[in-house]
């Protein structure tokens, strides 16, 4: 295992970069908006107090009216400011820096900072103010934005890495605000030294005026002052992680044992992953009320039975579905889950899922959902259960749940009595078609030997079907008959030829082949006749059970399902006010935390309450990560289970707090959609940020480029990235730290018709998406591609006629359900939603600022990046491309955008171009696999559906035709697949 040292390094730097998540703390920049180009002195009076006093770390300066009015005032004018904020912080600032940037395209203050910032703890007794001196740290933001030790090739310079570990050793010798104001000239010297620019920065030696402060350009200024300025609130990421970071100090070790593992991997040595267990679902998958496939059943079985599971989610294959039943299953369990995702819309899809499966006649939520936007809603809901504790009937729900439960199995165990029958049925249906391959190729060689037509055994038993078995008799004693006569070698006396007329006039023959044995002849026919005796008798038995056991089996899985839901809904019911009423007053207490909005008292609220007897009352919690503080403590374990949903959007600094709270991991997400670093932080961190603190806390002694490639970097990886890489990426390391058995890919898609869906699964998944949309009534025209005239603005990334095409395009299909020669089919719904797609973002504003013109406010026009996770029942995907924009195919053709983006149709895509760039090729194999789909389609005739007997049929025809497809990926061979063949006619 990796030493607390390092691990708390890591967490160090995680949460010294975690500043710059929600409040987006920027100490090089505090007290002017950026781009601003000059200061108001009397502004910069208000912001800014310089102290006198010299003052040493751990001092603690006491300010009374009578001791010094104007920092009285100040101060008390501050502390009102941060009473009214949810993220405001007096600091202390070591020298002042101003750099103003002018060239051709950049005119405004870059840095307007301290060299070095001190933490203050803030002390507001009656008619007293109390300044606790904390630790300092050096201000990495100032050195992020002067121009200054950035390599374009190679990153940061090693001589600015080396400067910074110089500082900081220095700083560890400071023992008073003096010696650092020393330091920081030092430091300033350095800057100027180098400084890219010829502009540097000189030394001021007046003395302290504003007016100088806000007019001046380029200076240094000695002093200390205190300043207001964003930072994380108490219950931020920031904080999250400091609580970590002490709680290791005070014991040694995390109390969490997965992420001490994890961490270890990372930093360390490699340390395995514990399989928890061999549990599985057995006969709960009928008590889970909603359908799940076999991969859906092995990512639930994975989540139980590993320390950490990934489940992989292909577009359009279900992942919430798949969280819902999660969720359900860990009700049937009585099992603790938290499910979180990193935006709001994510975890709305899950609550809508949920509140239908666990709806009843009570006017309660029966789990905790919580977003910043709903919090009055799950306090009313909270309110809402310890009203009606006075007046419930525990003994009445206890008895519909046992009668539930009850039919519940008694349905069970009908299905699984049919369902054994069943399987003895689809064995007969393999032995009957074994039978009846065999009777084919021996009634082949018997036609061949006697030159007998393919019909004859067919006509015969329906000739003597009636008497079969007489017949056969009759068969029997001729071969006997003629086998004696021919042993004696009297083939052509009266009595055989006379034998062998009246059997062939009896089989209906007029000749028969010469040179053949009559009793050979005889022999076989009796043969292949009781065979094919025997495969009537079988097709006979199998005739119309089919349909019986479908109709059975499928109305049982139904009033399963209700009766499941009804059974959970009452479970539930009965956990919640059954322990409501014995935790009554834990209750209470977790609806105060929804009354305050103030981060100290919240966090009062939240140790008033009993977290463990609150997770016995509510064990689902489903919220977004930015709200998880916010309603749950920093305690470890409280979950059995932590269920991060587009986990490839998440980063490191969040998450870790979050998985604080589990005990063991799942992951869901895709590796090949759109990660973090496509879809952004949501802020800002430049390389050169983030190598400079990585190297100031540098844990396990690792460089910057290995932190990269092991996917520990907060603007490189998310914590999808970092649990599972991409194999074949070069720019990290190929250690996986989640077991293969704990993977699982769910196969079946949902989304998309099958031309669309197709396409995906053989660019993206290898064909390995089994498409249930598939129907022959939907496989018509299911894209269309348009080709306008027009060519790429110069000054930005838009194509206007493009633009317009889409708007022709909208407002055909609004007015008439058609555009050009494509007309929408009958399942395209009649309040069908439009989305409108560009891979850059001048495009989506333009097209954007014309719907809004022309009125159409409701269509989502967004990137690839915005377009995760939604889906549209028609797409239109504007390129904004020309023939000479062969150096965007990078962006365009990166494969997981172009994933993302061609996967969001329901049931149609329009994609409109104005050309296409000779290097395009993925763009190109998408057009193309349209183009071969239909042209195909129409070469081997349309599917006529009427002609399946049964369902059975067109089940079996599609099954058949994907193995022709499998086979021809593998070959690279095109296949004949005909339907044209009967085995066997059943009479």
């Amino acid at each position: 295992m990796v030493g607390k040292d390092d691990v708390i390094k890591y967490l160090s730097y995680l949460r010294e970069l975690s500043r710059k998540i929600g409040v987006r703390v920027d100490f090089s920049n505090l007290f002017i908006r950026p781009r601003r180009k000059r200061i108001n002195p009397e502004v910069l009076k208000e912001t800014l107090f310089f102290l006198k006093e010299d003052l040493k770390f751990g001092d603690a300066l006491e300010i009374t009216r009578e001791s010094d009015g104007d920092l009285y005032n100040f101060l008390k004018k501050k502390l009102r400011e941060i009473a009214n904020s949810d993220d405001k912080a007096l600091f202390l600032g070591v020298g002042l820096l101003k750099y103003f940037i002018k060239t051709d395209t950049i005119n405004e203050i870059r840095v307007f900072a301290p060299i070095f910032v001190v933490n203050l703890e803030v002390r507001e007794e009656e008619r007293k103010i109390t300044l606790d001196i904390g630790n300092s740290f050096l201000n990495y933001d100032l050195f992020d934005k002067l121009p200054l030790g950035q390599d374009e090739e190679y990153g940061v310079r090693d001589d600015l890495l080396d400067f910074v570990k110089e500082v900081e050793e220095k700083m560890e010798t400071c023992a008073d605000l003096e010696s650092l104001r020393g330091l920081a000239e030092e430091v300033v010297e350095q800057i100027n030294y180098m400084l890219e620019s010829e502009e540097k920065i000189k030394i001021l030696q007046e003395r302290l005026s504003f007016e100088i402060l806000a007019n001046q350009q380029n200076y240094y200024y000695d002093g200390t002052y205190l300043f207001l300025s964003n930072f994380p609130t108490e219950l931020s990421t920031y904080k999250s992680l400091e609580l970590l970071i002490e709680e290791i100090k005070e014991r040694g070790d995390l109390k969490n044992k997965v992420l001490q593992k994890l961490l270890s991997s990372a930093l360390s040595e490699r340390v395995n992953l514990e399989k928890l267990g061999n549990f599985s679902l057995g006969d709960l998958r009928y008590e889970i009320p909603i359908p799940i496939s076999k991969n859906q059943e092995r990512a639930l079985e994975n989540a139980i039975n590993h320390e950490v599971s990934y489940i992989q989610g292909p577009p359009g294959t279900g992942k919430s579905h798949t969280i819902t039943a999660l969720a359900l299953l860990f009700i049937l369990l009585d099992k603790k889950i938290l499910i979180v995702s990193q935006k709001a819309p994510a975890i709305k899809v899950l609550f809508e899922k949920l509140s239908r499966i666990l709806s009843s006649d009570e006017n309660f939520l029966p789990f905790i959902y919580f977003y910043k936007e709903y919090k009055r809603k799950t306090k009313e809901n909270i309110e809402n259960i310890i009203k009606q504790l006075d007046n419930i009937k525990i003994y009445s729900i206890k008895q519909d749940l046992k009668n539930t439960e009850d039919e519940l199995k008694q349905k069970i165990r009908d299905y699984k009595k049919i369902t054994e029958e069943y399987k003895k049925y689809l064995k007969l249906t393999e032995e009957y078609t074994e039978k009846t391959q065999s009777f084919e190729r021996s009634l082949t060689n018997f036609e061949y030997e006697y030159e007998i037509q393919r019909d004859f055994i067919q006509k015969l038993y329906q000739t003597y079907k009636g008497e079969i078995q007489r017949f056969m008799d009759f068969l029997k004693s001729e071969q006997s008959t003629f086998k004696t006569l021919e042993e004696k070698g009297k083939t052509e006396i009266g009595i055989y030829i006379l034998r062998r007329k009246r059997f062939l006039k009896k089989l209906g023959m007029k000749s028969f082949t010469k040179g053949k044995r009559l009793s050979y002849f005889a022999k076989s026919l009796y043969e292949l006749l009781d065979r094919y005796r025997e495969i009537q008798y079988t097709a006979d038995k199998l005739k119309g059970l089919l349909h019986d056991y479908s109709k059975t089996l499928s109305g049982l899985e139904k009033e399963i399902k209700e009766l499941a839901r009804k059974r959970i809904a009452t479970l539930i019911l009965d956990r919640i006010y059954s322990r409501a009423w014995q935790y009554k007053e834990d209750l209470s207490n977790l609806k105060s935390i929804f009354h305050y909005t103030k981060d100290r008292l919240l966090k009062e609220a939240q140790e008033r309450v009993n977290y463990e007897n609150v997770l016995k009352i509510f064990n689902i919690w489903i919220t977004d990560i930015p709200s998880v503080d916010r309603i749950l403590p920093m305690k470890p374990n409280l979950f059995d289970l932590v269920v991060v949903d587009e986990s490839s959007q998440v980063n490191l600094a969040q998450i870790i707090p979050v998985f604080y709270r589990g005990k063991s991991i799942c992951v869901v997400g895709d590796h090949k959609q759109l990660n973090l670093e496509a879809v952004g932080l949501g802020f800002r961190i430049s390389n050169k940020l983030d190598t400079l603190v990585w190297e100031r806390y540098k844990p396990a002694g690792m460089d910057y480029e290995k932190a990269k490639k092991r996917r520990l970097v907060l603007t490189k990886a998310s914590i999808l990235e970092f649990l599972s890489p991409d194999k074949h990426s070069e720019e990290s390391d190929s250690l996986s730290y989640i077991n293969e058995d704990a993977i699982v890919m769910l196969d079946e898609h949902f989304r998309s018709v099958y031309p669309l869906a197709s396409f995906t699964s053989r660019e993206f998944y290898d064909g390995k998406l089994h498409v249930m949309t598939r129907d022959p009534n939907r496989e018509g025209i299911a894209f269309k591609v348009i080709k306008v005239e027009g060519k790429r603005s110069t000054r930005q990334k838009i194509v206007e006629a493009e633009a317009e095409e889409v708007l022709k395009i909208i407002k055909s299909l609004k007015d008439h359900r058609a555009y050009q020669d494509v007309k929408l089919p009958e399942y395209v719904p009649q309040n069908f939603e439009i989305g409108v797609l560009s891979f850059v973002r001048d495009q989506v504003e333009y097209i954007r600022l014309r719907l809004m013109e022309e009125d159409y406010d409701n269509i989502l026009v967004g990137t690839p990046e915005e377009f995760q996770g939604h889906e549209k029942d028609i797409m239109i995907i504007s390129l904004a491309l020309d023939e000479s924009c062969s150096q965007s195919r990078n962006h365009y053709e990166q494969k997981n955008r172009f994933n993302v983006a061609t996967s969001r149709a329901k049931y149609f895509t329009f994609l409109v171009y104005a050309g296409l760039p000779q290097n395009f090729n993925l763009t190109k194999r998408y057009i193309l696999h349209f183009e071969n789909y239909y042209t195909e389609r129409l070469s081997d005739g349309s599917l006529d559906v009427s002609k399946f007997e049964s369902k059975l049929e067109e089940a079996v025809y599609y099954y058949l035709r994907e193995i022709v497809e499998e086979l021809e990926k593998n070959t690279r061979q095109k296949l004949k697949f005909s339907t044209n063949t009967k085995l066997a006619d059943t009479g």
